[in-house]
């Protein structure tokens, strides 16, 4: 976890202190198990890690310390000396201690204390003093994302919204807060990031509720992290998620202009209207309790002085740790809709979550049932006054929208296609291979085109060699085997096309007859579509014309 002497970690101007008000440390457990957990501080807040694999970095968590107690998931531990005394009767004995007291050290101009940077008690693991060294804040205003962890297509994503934002939405600071794992623990890799566009780099510590995650892999459990952008020295913040595209000359200063707390309104349980873009949402809305803001884009205000801010994260932490909560797939968006009043919201323009035209039924009885089944899905469906093979549609669509967001974690990730030559081959197989059942109307097709055009355009401009070239060549090599495989170690194959495939499924039996012959048992979800847009002559134009009227309430605006 810590590198190197005591001396060798600590900061400029800091002094080795044997206070007891610090508990960073590696800790062994006097239960043995040869279980060795590392707790890292920062500020009040403490997170406990395992050093040796004894446990899962998914089941890493985050708790307090304040007055020599550490309170964690409902258990509360003592620090006394060299020991942590738990609730349950297990001692922890210090192996080894950095205890390092870190201020914000500046190289330049002086520093109000509400400017102050909240930083972590210790040199994270590849970083230098050096590059903690961080100017204060030159704007009011600025641009947020969170990157941790180890997997490279995160890291060109980073890259290319740093990109974006430095081209296109110039005026706010660009902040990148750096979390746990290889990337931001290689410093060439934190020099492609400033070249590329962040002009800060700040390390945070992790802040995990796996209890909070419901997802069998706990692909969320540290989502919570990215909340350290309350605790940014800013009056005005606009927190990004890296899988986001800006498209050209879009300037995303803009959204400064929408009060805070505001995102996009999310509610599986809702298909109405919502207020226009920049209103509050209404109170009726957020009685539904599966609402909640889209992460993708958020506007948050963080509190004016650091203590405040501080204070407000360790209760946030305090709440999350409290058994109040139930686990969901969206833990931190429920969190923050249940956590602050007065939301608003942004448009779905500003956060575009690409989805597909048609998509595979599920519960489908019927040729009818399935044909309804599959558009209803669609992100056509919250169009109704159009119709759904329009092409207007897909042009304002196309004009409008100013924010690409790939979220999810089907085979429409954009570093998927980086073995395609160029953007326009991407553009050409995505619409008429890969895509063709799926996106007719050639949206996804677009999105991924133009995020591989910026891509391109960012390497044109970057000094060979470097990290983001290496990491692009690694994913390029990855790319096709992705794109065909769940997982890279496990194929599968379509029943009708014969071919690897991401999407390949089993085919619900009742959808199987519904298909027609020849059956088949496992298929892609092009096929599928495909063959269901054979059968769809048998559907009568009365019955789409029923389906466009119970589509008739749905907005636009819930995607």
């Amino acid at each position: 976890m810590f590198e190197g002497s005591i001396e060798e970690n600590q900061l400029p101007g800091c002094t080795v202190t044997e206070q007891e008000d610090v508990v960073d440390g590696i800790y062994d457990d006097s239960w043995g198990c040869c279980f060795a957990s590392v707790i890292t501080q920062m500020g009040s807040l403490v997170h406990i890690s395992s050093l040796n694999g004894s446990w899962d970095s998914s089941l890493d968590v985050t708790g307090t310390f304040e007055n020599n107690r550490i309170k964690i998931l409902g258990k509360t531990g003592t620090l006394m000396g060299m020991r942590i005394r738990w609730s349950n009767g297990a001692v922890w004995t210090r192996r080894g201690r950095c205890p390092v007291e870190v201020e914000a050290m500046y190289r330049r101009g002086p520093v109000l204390p509400d400017q102050v940077w909240v930083l972590p008690a210790v040199c994270p693991r590849g970083w230098s003093t050096h590059d903690i060294e961080l100017a204060p804040p030159i704007q009011e205003e600025c641009f947020a994302a969170l990157l941790h962890g180890d997997k490279p297509e995160f890291f060109v994503y980073a890259c290319v919204l740093g990109y974006c934002l430095r081209t296109y939405s110039f005026g706010p600071d660009r902040v990148l807060m750096c979390g746990p794992g290889a990337i931001c623990a290689d410093p060439a890799m934190r020099a492609s990031l400033r070249s590329a566009g962040w002009d800060y780099l700040l390390p945070v510590m992790l802040i995990s509720a796996p209890h909070l995650d419901k997802s069998k892999t706990k692909r969320h459990a540290s989502v919570f992290t990215k909340l350290h952008a309350l605790c940014l020295p800013y009056d005005r913040v606009l927190l990004l998620d890296l899988d986001l595209l800006p498209r050209r000359e879009t300037n995303l200063q803009k959204l400064f202009a929408v009060p805070a707390p505001a995102g996009k309104y999310s509610c599986s349980q809702y298909s109405g209207p919502v207020q226009p873009h920049g209103d509050l949402i209404a109170c009726e809305l957020q009685e539904c309790n599966n609402w909640s803001p889209n992460a993708g884009v958020l506007r948050l205000d963080p509190l004016p002085t650091r203590k405040e801010r501080e204070m407000q994260l360790v209760q946030i932490v305090n709440e999350l740790n409290d058994g109040d909560h139930i686990p969901t797939y969206l833990p931190e968006q429920y969190y923050l809709a249940w956590r602050f009043d007065g939301w608003r919201h942004i448009d779905h323009v500003w956060n575009w979550e690409l989805g597909f035209e048609r998509t595979v039924p599920k519960h489908a009885v019927t040729l009818h049932e399935a044909v309804v089944e599959s558009i209803e899905h669609g992100w056509t469906s919250f169009f109704p006054e159009f119709d759904i093979h329009s092409s207007c549609l897909i042009a304002m669509v196309l004009r409008d929208v100013r924010v690409w967001h790939y979220s999810g974690t089907d085979d429409t990730q954009p570093w998927m296609f980086l073995d395609c030559v160029n953007a326009t081959a991407v553009k050409t197989f995505a619409a008429h291979v890969w895509f063709a059942a799926r996106d007719p109307g050639g949206v996804l097709a677009t999105a991924l085109a133009e995020w591989r055009e910026t891509l391109d355009e960012l390497m044109a401009n970057t000094r060979e060699p470097c990290a983001l070239s290496s990491a692009v060549k690694d994913l390029r090599a990855r790319a096709a085997r992705c794109r065909c495989r769940y997982n890279e170690w496990c194929a599968c194959v379509c029943d009708a096309c014969g071919e690897e495939r991401y999407s390949v499924q089993r085919v619900p039996d009742q959808l199987v007859w519904v298909l027609g012959i020849p059956r088949f048992q496992w298929a892609c979800a092009e096929c599928i579509i495909k063959r269901l847009q054979m059968q769809e002559y048998k559907v009568t134009a009365a019955s789409l014309a029923e389906l466009r009227k119970r589509s008739r309430s749905r907005s636009p605006r819930v995607l």
